[in-house]
């Protein structure tokens, strides 16, 4: 009979432990949570302002090579990376920040959110550059 009243109290005993090891969980996962998300979003910042200056690096090259030059490059974002192009402006933003750099001659608008692997090519034809990507 006190064998039984032992298996019992360890009973208990267990889901207390348990029950204090998930209210623990509960408290700390969105903590854990919001900075991952924090850290996904600055590495995206930091990969945005890699892409505006390899763009404006790029562009400021191709005004002295010749017709028919082409170069591509490859990205991956941690969460999401936007690119814009409007006239003669390139924009590169994420959630928390945005670049812009000023093109030689005007672009076609377009806005593009990319959350995987994508691709931006420059290219120059009829002394003209322009961006595209994919």
């Amino acid at each position: 009979m006190i064998q039984n009243k032992c298996k019992g109290q360890v009973s208990i005993e267990y889901l207390l432990l348990l029950a204090a090891f998930f209210s623990a969980l509960i408290i700390i996962l969105p903590q854990v949570s919001f900075a991952v998300d924090q850290f996904f979003a600055t590495s995206d910042t930091l990969l945005a302002k890699q892409i505006a200056n390899v763009l404006s690096e790029e562009v400021r090259l191709f005004e002295f090579l010749g017709n028919d030059s082409k170069k591509e490059f490859s990205f991956s974002p941690a969460k999401e990376i936007t690119l814009t192009t409007q006239n003669a402006k390139c924009i590169v933003a994420t959630t928390q920040k945005q670049f812009s750099l000023t093109l030689p001659n005007a672009q076609p608008n377009k806005t593009t959110a990319f959350t995987k692997r994508f691709n931006v090519k420059i290219q120059k034809q009829n002394d003209l550059i322009t961006i595209t990507f994919s």
